[in-house]
């Protein structure tokens, strides 16, 4: 699995000129399964965090529906990305729009709009 998100890391990453890092943390269960850090262009994804509560969680599962073990990490990924892409296009217009939001996490904008980028990327890399 890690070799799989380092290749997709490696295509978006250059696609798109980001000059992101990726820290791959396959053991960790604690913190945020899958996230992206701005201030050090870095997304770090904790795969077992993310399989144990993530893919067990009611909330996420009725945000995105239920996804496959196999395939979480990879939808995780691109939701990453998606954050990334946006913040380095453009940081104040993304974090005001990400920030400003005062409704459920789980209907932020910039949320439903990671969440739809993964959907329409994942069949390329499954």
């Amino acid at each position: 699995m890690e070799q799989k998100l380092q290749e997709i890391f490696n295509h978006y990453n250059k696609k798109y000129r980001l000059n992101l890092k990726l820290i791959l943390n396959p053991f960790t269960k604690i913190g945020g399964g899958a996230y992206f850090t701005g201030m050090t262009k870095t997304i770090t994804i904790h795969l077992q965090r993310l399989l144990t509560y993530y893919h067990n969680s009611p909330t996420f599962r009725k945000r995105i529906g239920k996804i496959d073990v196999n395939i979480l990490p990879i939808f995780a990924l691109l939701h990453e990305f998606k954050h990334a892409i946006e913040r380095c296009k453009d940081a104040d217009e993304y974090d005001y729009k990400y920030f400003s939001f005062t409704g459920n996490y789980h209907k932020n904008p910039a949320e439903l709009e990671a969440d739809a980028f993964a959907r329409k990327e994942l069949n390329k890399w499954i």
